[in-house]
């Protein structure tokens, strides 16, 4: 549940601006990716579940519902790493192209009530 919150924070970013539209497009991905990748994975283990109950008389079925289940799973957690470790990344690279109201000076007393 915690990675899905997580990936939908970060699709909150969806319409900001990015250096070049290949990152904008590149952290869409990565932010749907840790958004949906928690309910695969736990579809995956919900199925495998099932595969239990449906075969539990025929042990030649055993190697491949690990396949079945375990090449997906690890494939999706591939994944998901791969997109937090994107968005890390991408939230260091676009600070290399801030606008240039980003570097002007705040003026706090005036958002501040001061005495």
């Amino acid at each position: 549940l915690g990675g899905a919150v997580l990936g939908l924070v970060h699709c909150i970013s969806w319409t900001s601006q990015f250096p070049t539209t290949a990152e904008s497009i590149m952290w869409r991905i990565a932010a749907s990716a840790i958004a949906v990748s928690p309910a695969l994975i736990c579809f995956w283990f919900v199925f495998g579940q099932f595969l239990d109950n449906l075969m539990t008389t025929d042990t030649i079925w055993e190697w491949p519902k690990y396949l079945v289940i375990g090449i997906p799973v690890i494939f999706t957690v591939m994944v998901y790493v791969a997109a937090r470790y994107y968005l890390i990344v991408e939230a260091f690279l676009v600070l290399r192209a801030l606008p240039p109201s980003a570097l002007q000076t705040v003026q706090w007393s005036n958002f501040l009530p001061h005495i």
